[in-house]
């Protein structure tokens, strides 16, 4: 139909990624987190500490250190993506355009995080003794065999390295994970004016889309066996499940007003209906419009309701059990009503994992905002724009106790989660992932940028000169999972989830010709509160950093371009941080250099 153009396209990736990631924070201390506890007479001290213990009286010490050595987690990752897919486009009618295509894509992913401590190995191998003239685990000289592990090989934990291999081999070992993700869609979509009015064409298109998702991941039987064992957990959560959505859309641009070199008004809308196997139907809109005022400012407003479907990980990660204590925080009257009634047993069935009920996230986001391009100052345009999003039934996952206080408030999908024996005492709770949370933030967004030819500046020079600045402003960011409500807009501390700076700007200037290119660029990142929740720290206040970047490129030839950079140039340091920062830069000055070729 029309001049169709059929097209067929496929790729195929390999990715292999092999190198360290950071010691195992969970033990020594780090993070507020118990110290290990040495006993007096651990063969690896020096004999003149052993006797200050003794003579102290003391039977042991509490002992700090980061791991960052023997303990050095290596992470390897494997992963091959394959995709191909078929399609139409063409044209029809008085300039209507149609597409339809069909595609297939597959992700294979292997990881491993090896040097992973076993807390149980690792606790018997740093309680050394000495026994028959040789250094031994404690547990293997005592009078009990019940305890004994032949496999045991006592850990020096003194110094850099001072761990012989096979006792680092004892206390650590690998863990193994692999996935696999599938992605069908296929779609078609009809584009055209349907008729003109006084201010232009009448532009529509409609269209209908479908997405079947399929994710299956797995554990190796070591990585399952010690699951309670590992000192940090990574691979904890397998995944087995898919679902499908078909959605039918719908667009039009509506010109309302345009008088030439004077105003231009332009009104938009579009919904969507979606249909998901797990959910059900739903609906998402926008509606916006646009008003440019003699060529030179552009003013615009749009209000939209949104989704977020759950992803298969938050609908079908495998559940587990867990038997234990619970606090019931919704006992107003029911000890009154049976007093068999428990506040808080201690044999509670709790199911954690993937939720199949979820249903999809819902947000309102309203942006207002505006461009200026003076006429009388070519290359150069300032835009700001204000944003403000709400998100209600935002997915999150509580423990049992925190669900029967949010069920004490009235929320229905709470209580749900809770079931109650006849006497009122809790005995099962699906702390599950549950639609109970919300999100808030509003902002500003700001750009500024001047581009010169710098012939118009002076006859006899070449290239062009780019200036550009970026700021963005959050005026607030706050998450409320119904039992806390946490701002984070203004702290900036590494062990913050969602840490977001009040500002953030970047101010550049490249210079090109066709041959050479050069850039120079500063980045500022706010300071704030390190964590506002964390009242007793003394120091809990971050200052701001300024990093100075610079970059060169220089074409050889029309195939092969020489590129190098210098980030943080004046190698500024970071902040105090525990682990790492996705803030603030942590490795310090570093460079890169580069060649592309094209064949």
């Amino acid at each position: 139909m029309g001049d169709a153009t059929f097209w067929v396209d496929g790729s195929y990736a390999r990715s292999l990624s092999n190198a360290p990631f950071f010691g195992d924070y969970t033990v020594g201390g780090a993070l507020g987190l118990p110290y290990l506890t040495i006993q007096a007479n651990n063969p690896y001290l020096s004999t003149a500490i052993r006797d200050r213990l003794a003579a102290a009286g003391e039977t042991s010490f509490t002992f700090g250190r980061y791991f960052n050595d023997i303990l050095q987690l290596q992470f390897r990752g494997e992963r091959v993506s394959k995709e191909v897919a078929i399609g139409v486009d063409g044209t029809f009618g008085k300039g209507f355009r149609y597409k339809a295509w069909y595609s297939h894509g597959e992700v294979e992913s292997e990881q491993s995080m090896g040097n992973s401590r076993l807390v149980r190995q690792f606790n018997n191998a740093i309680n050394a003794v000495s026994s028959g003239g040789q250094i031994v685990c404690a547990i293997n000289a005592d009078a009990n065999p019940a305890n004994d592990d032949p496999a045991c090989r006592p850990l020096n934990p003194f110094g850099a390295l001072n761990a012989s291999p096979e006792a680092r081999a004892y206390v650590t070992g690998a863990q193994q994970s692999f996935g696999t993700t599938k992605l069908d869609s296929a779609g078609a979509e009809v584009q055209g004016d349907l008729f003109s009015l006084w201010a232009g064409p009448v532009t529509v298109a409609v269209g209908a889309e479908a997405r079947w998702e399929e994710q299956v991941s797995s554990r190796d039987d070591f990585t399952i066996a010690n699951a309670s064992n590992f000192g940090i957990l990574v691979f904890s959560t397998p995944t087995s499940g898919g679902f499908n959505v078909k959605e039918a859309f719908g667009e039009v641009l509506f010109p309302l007003l345009k008088l030439e070199n004077a105003v231009e008004i332009d009104l938009s809308g579009a919904a969507r209906y979606s249909d998901y196997s797990t959910s059900g139907g739903i609906w998402t809109w926008k509606a916006g419009g646009t008003a440019r005022l003699f060529n030179d400012l552009l003013l615009r407003a749009t209000r939209s309701r949104d989704i977020r479907s759950p992803g298969i990980g938050e609908l079908f990660a495998l559940r587990a059990i867990n038997i234990g204590p619970l606090n019931d925080q919704d006992r107003a009257g029911r000890a009154a009503a049976n007093p068999a009634y428990n506040p808080q047993p201690s044999t509670v069935t709790t199911f954690t994992g993937g939720n199949p009920n979820l249903v999809p996230e819902v947000s309102y986001t309203t942006a207002i905002g505006a461009t200026y391009s003076p006429s009388f100052l070519r290359g150069f345009s300032a835009s700001v724009d204000y944003y403000k999003i709400k998100i209600n039934g935002a997915v999150t996952a509580l423990n049992g106790s925190n669900l029967t206080l949010l069920c004490s408030r009235g929320v229905t999908s709470a209580c749900d989660s809770i079931t109650r024996d006849t006497t009122g005492t809790v005995t099962q709770v699906a702390a599950t992932q549950q639609n109970i949370a919300s999100f808030e933030t509003s902002g500003l967004d700001m750009e500024a940028s001047y581009v010169v030819n710098l012939s118009n500046v002076s006859a006899g020079l070449p290239g062009s000169l780019r200036i550009r600045a970026l700021a963005t402003y959050v005026d607030k960011l706050v998450f409320d999972t119904g039992i806390t409500r946490v701002e984070t807009a203004g702290d900036v501390g590494d062990s913050v989830l969602r840490a977001t700076p009040k500002w953030r700007g970047t101010l550049s200037a490249t210079y090109e010709d066709g041959n050479v290119g050069f850039d120079i660029r500063a980045r500022y990142i706010d300071g704030g509160n390190y964590d506002r929740t964390r009242t007793t720290l003394i120091n809990n206040r971050i200052a701001s950093r300024t990093y100075v970047d610079l970059g060169a490129r220089f074409k050889i030839d029309d195939r092969f371009v020489l590129f190098g950079s210098v980030n943080n140039v004046f190698d500024r340091d970071p902040p105090l941080i525990t682990v790492n920062s996705t803030l603030y830069d942590v490795v310090g000055r570093y460079f890169t250099v580069g060649a592309k070729v094209d064949f």
